[in-house]
């Protein structure tokens, strides 16, 4: 800094070593101004991309949900499970339980050994039907009336 506040403003008469400190710091200027607006604009471009990038998946991820909601009315609201024995192994059934699509499916399953047995991904749990609940019944029948 120093350098700069004594540098003489025209260089034809300037010692020989004054001219080369000028010219490194002269050099060391446009490395800088050269260099830097490069990586601020990277750093821009990325953050543009990441920007974009999460829109996109925002976009995505809106249009999946709407998609999987304009596919569940063909899915039946509530459905069934009838208690059935589980394949492959030893006195465990599954008991009858109420399925909705609004919720993670869980079904009761009973073991009836006295030894410990862990169940296969993707066992077979029974047969699924569809069933009407009451209160849907209820629902649709105050739909109707208001309508």
């Amino acid at each position: 800094m120093k350098v700069r506040e004594r540098s003489q403003a025209n260089l034809d008469n300037a010692p020989p070593h004054e001219i080369a400190q000028q010219l490194k710091i002269w050099t060391k200027d446009v490395e800088r101004q050269h260099f830097k607006p490069e990586e601020k604009h990277v750093r821009e471009a990325r953050k543009e991309m990441t920007d974009a990038l999460t829109n996109r998946i925002a976009e995505l991820e809106a249009q999946m949900q709407r998609l999987s909601q304009a596919s569940l009315p063909s899915v039946p609201a509530t459905r069934m499970t009838e208690t059935a024995k589980i394949p492959d192994l030893s006195r465990v059934h599954s008991g009858r339980s109420l399925l909705s699509r609004h919720t993670d499916p869980k079904v009761r399953v009973l073991n009836a050994d006295s030894k410990e047995q862990m169940m296969k991904k993707a066992t077979s749990l029974g047969f699924v039907s569809s069933v009407r609940t009451l209160e849907a019944d209820a629902e649709r029948h105050r739909r109707c009336r208001s309508g």
